[in-house]
């Protein structure tokens, strides 16, 4: 079989036919010229990691516990793949362009190896990078990214009030859904199906602010960038003022609940998936 990629090279793109050669799923490297498909994935020599291109464009690193130690940030891509291009440079595509790359172009041929993932969780791109070497698990988000809703500056929940979010990829197994609710116990709660790998029934509590037995209670948002919860105009737990304008709180169809600017810079992660 013959593909078309594109590839990054000093600031240029080209165009190049290329064979496609599939990994196997339970590898430890990928060599020049293969790639990762929905569903495949490479594992550390201890068993400890996993790199998985999920079936919602995702390329994630988990651990041996499920909990996400890296990951490309490409959600709501699905069907897209993972390769490793002759010239070294790690590329997520989908449909035909690319939507991720690690920057990778090798600057000596010598400098191509392979993507590797150590026994430490190290995702060793060629023989010069690792991808979680410098890892932000803030990243950046878009907001009009649809897996994303945002309570802004001056916006609050009240007793009994939830920010929904789902991401249907049209497969059943990677269906995610995210749900913060202020209960009426004054508790704010996150629950994600997310740790299951999505399209669980289940969606468990994955994080609580621990302020229940205050019934009345709601979440702020603040314009000094401070995310708090009130009850008889106390403040009885906060995240602390940023000092940013713009800052909101943004939940994600993955899990994750944090304090962005923005521009969609994380600034505090209160959970990450």
């Amino acid at each position: 079989m013959v593909a078309v990629l594109t590839i990054f090279t000093f600031g240029a793109t080209l165009q190049v036919a290329t064979p496609v050669a599939y990994a196997a799923s339970g590898e430890q490297r990928l060599s020049p010229g293969e790639r990762l498909n929905s569903g495949q994935y490479l594992v550390s020599s201890n068993g400890e990691y996993r790199l998985t291109m999920q079936h919602d464009g995702n390329l994630v690193l988990r651990r041996g516990n499920g909990s996400v130690y890296w990951h490309s940030g490409t959600h709501g891509r699905h069907g897209a793949f993972a390769t490793y291009q002759s010239e070294g440079n790690f590329v997520i595509y989908q449909r035909g362009r690319a939507v991720w790359h690690a920057n990778s172009v090798a600057r000596r041929p010598t400098d191509i190896a392979n993507v590797r993932l150590g026994n430490t969780g190290e995702l060793q791109v060629g023989r010069n990078v690792d991808l979680t070497e410098a890892y932000d698990p803030l990243g950046r988000l878009s907001y009009t990214n649809p897996n994303v809703k945002t309570l802004q500056a001056g916006e609050r929940l009240t007793a009994g009030q939830s920010i929904t979010i789902e991401y249907d990829s049209g497969d059943i197994i990677n269906s995610q859904k995210t749900i913060l609710t202020m209960q009426h116990d004054g508790n704010l709660v996150l629950r994600s199906n997310t740790q299951y790998g999505g399209g669980s029934d289940e969606v468990p509590v994955v994080w609580n602010s621990r302020t229940n037995g205050k019934p009345g209670a709601q979440a702020v948002m603040q314009y000094d960038g401070n995310f708090v919860i009130y009850h008889n105009g106390r403040a009885i737990w906060n995240t602390r003022p940023t000092g940013k304008s713009g800052t909101v709180l943004a939940v994600t169809s993955w899990g994750d609940l944090r304090i962005a600017d923005a521009k969609g810079y994380g600034i505090k992660a209160i959970h990450d998936s």
